[in-house]
């Protein structure tokens, strides 16, 4: 089955504290949704300790997080090693928006990070987020989303 068959609404969370990255992402989002006719919900929440509870407590609900590395009170990668201890299903549909690409890949040197180094383009971010969705779709007892 192809991602459009199974992902009617794509879902996403945009974790920034910079509401033009915030904007940015949610145009990318609905035009990627527009090109895959899929229809998308986009929620964006710009403090991290806000977005930790909201991703920990609601997971299941997010096909793809977008997560800022740099923020005040609590940075994206502590909230993704938190995550990767209490959700670790949800890691694997995040993608880190950052200039610090190299610092999240020595900190997590084992892990298959998914990093959209910024400033970046619609084709980037495109296949950045089939990457992901493939993954979601391919994931047993995940044909029901």
């Amino acid at each position: 089955m192809s991602k459009e068959e199974i992902l009617k609404a794509l879902n996403v969370l945009i974790v920034d504290d910079e509401a033009v990255i915030q904007n940015v992402l949610v145009l990318f989002f609905e035009r990627y949704a527009q090109d895959n006719h899929f229809s998308v919900n986009v929620s964006c929440i710009s403090d991290p300790v806000k977005a930790l509870f909201e991703l920990s407590t609601r997971e299941e609900q997010f096909d793809v997080v977008t997560l800022d590395v740099q923020m005040p009170k609590l940075v994206g990668n502590d909230i993704f090693e938190s995550l990767m201890h209490v959700s670790p299903d949800l890691v694997n549909r995040i993608v880190f928006v950052t200039g610090y690409g190299e610092d999240l890949l020595k900190q997590f040197p084992k892990m298959d990070l998914k990093i959209l180094l910024k400033s970046f383009s619609y084709p980037t971010f495109c296949k950045m987020i089939d990457a992901v969705l493939k993954e979601r779709v391919e994931m047993p007892g995940n044909h029901d989303t």
